[in-house]
């Protein structure tokens, strides 16, 4: 096994660590909250995160991209620059909430909370850029540990004491002023260098150079979310969606976050390591995947028992996770090889997709958006595909396994055996393809238990 995909699965899966954390921890979010405060307080706080998310994305998509790689390519000299970037554009995010929350008829706190958590969200992920482009991985999962519980225990607090939506958005509020004193205490060293204009301006350069497509795949959650509270009007409605791409986001995290973790390792050791890395982290994680689709109801019901008439949605965004986590190992590629001109074409294309059938499709709830989110990640991947040599077999593979749980969960079939049926094809699959075999299971799983030796000393 290459050096820079072992690096890649041992750091992506202290991204993975981390997200499973922030996962876990807003999963019992969510489920006290939703108990306390009723599914509608989920819909209006989904609406007020996807606010904040959306001018967040808005002003700054691509910028952490541009820290991380100038970080990972210049050493602490690019720190200075890079939180500089963070807090212009995050002061810029502050004040472009508040317009996106009005709209939706929010007020009062609502809106207030939502401009804090906005300005700082930004520079808290420029922090991680950071933590990142200097390998600092374990030091991203104890960040996220940290403010995860802080999330979690102050927004409990706060829904028991009946405060209903704005619960949910103290929480996360907190969850992003813990993120950003973390972040800054940890490179508070490095900040002492001098300022450089040229590091910032290239900053911005490589940032909004990847905008597009940035823009489409940070805005395909937040827009969806947004698009459908301001088409609807419907909270509870909102909220089903909201948790759907949440659950379909974690349950394909590993993988996710390996392909993230490729892109500064990548750039770092002059490498190329992306057909490898999906091939691996989502040979591993495709098992899982078709083995939970059938238990969509289930998993939504452990939440609020409103949310099971997303079940559909569910599985269908489950089932095209191959898709989205190839389209993310085509970002971090052209990332890596600077080919600006793809990066944008494909940013557009999913862009334009996901507006456009995400209007005409909302108007039959929320499987119409699921479809719409779908399409505008399949296409854009199969038109990219050509771009990681070598992948496309794999691809294919791995995303035909799901359409077997897919199609016995839409004919009725019984949750157990449609799962052991559908885990029990794709390994066999995987096997006559080559795609992954024992000895792969074996190595990748190696690795990522010995997460805790990292190949770049910096790391620890």
């Amino acid at each position: 096994m290459d050096i820079s995909v072992r690096e890649s699965l041992r750091a992506g899966t202290w991204l993975f660590l981390g997200s499973i954390t922030v996962s876990f921890t807003g999963l019992v979010f969510w489920l006290v909250i939703s108990r306390l405060s009723g599914a509608g307080s989920i819909g209006v706080a989904s609406s007020v995160f996807s606010s904040a998310a959306i001018a967040g994305v808005l002003v700054s998509a691509g910028v952490n991209i541009g820290v991380m790689r100038e970080v990972a390519a210049k050493g602490p000299g690019a720190v200075p620059p890079g939180l500089m970037a963070g807090l212009v554009l995050g002061a810029a995010a502050s004040l472009l909430v508040i317009p996106l929350c009005l709209l939706l008829g929010f007020g009062g706190w609502l809106v207030l909370l939502a401009s804090l958590y906005a300005g700082l969200n930004v520079v808290f992920v420029v922090l991680l850029g950071v933590l990142q482009g200097l390998a600092m991985f374990r030091r991203v999962f104890l960040i996220q540990v940290f403010s995860s519980f802080s999330k979690l225990i102050v927004g409990i607090g706060s829904a028991l004491m009946g405060l209903g939506a704005l619960s949910a958005v103290t929480g996360f509020t907190l969850y992003s002023i813990v993120g950003v004193f973390s972040g800054l205490a940890l490179i508070s060293p490095l900040l002492h260098r001098s300022f450089d204009a040229r590091v910032f301006r290239e900053i911005l350069r490589l940032g909004y150079a990847n905008y597009p497509f940035v823009a489409s795949s940070q805005l395909v959650t937040a827009l969806a979310v947004y698009l459908f509270a301001f088409l609807t009007g419907s909270p509870i409605d909102t909220g089903r969606l909201y948790i759907s791409l949440m659950v379909a986001v974690a349950v394909s995290g590993l993988a996710g976050s390996v392909v993230a973790a490729s892109l500064p390792i990548g750039t770092r050791s002059q490498s190329d390591p992306y057909g490898e890395t999906y091939r691996l982290a989502y040979g591993i994680t495709l098992p899982v995947v078709v083995a939970v689709i059938p238990f969509s109801s289930q998993l939504l019901g452990l939440v609020n028992h409103d949310l099971i008439a997303a079940a559909p949605a569910l599985s269908l965004l489950l089932a095209f996770t191959p898709s989205l986590v190839m389209l993310s190992t085509i970002q971090a590629r052209l990332n890596r090889y600077g080919r600006k001109k793809d990066l944008s074409l494909l940013g557009l294309l999913r862009l334009g997709l996901l507006i456009l059938l995400g209007v005409v499709l909302s108007r039959i709830g929320t499987i119409g958006v699921a479809i719409a989110y779908t399409l505008s990640t399949l296409i854009p991947t199969i038109a990219g595909l050509k771009l990681v040599p070598g992948a496309a077999k794999t691809y294919m593979a791995y995303q035909a396994a799901p359409i077997i749980p897919l199609a016995l969960t839409t004919l009725g079939a019984p949750p157990v055996p449609a799962s052991a049926l559908a885990l029990a094809t794709t390994l066999i699959a995987q096997y006559l393809t080559r795609t992954m075999i024992p000895r792969d299971y074996i190595t990748t799983i190696n690795e990522i238990i010995n997460v805790t030796r990292l190949i770049n000393p910096r790391g620890k």
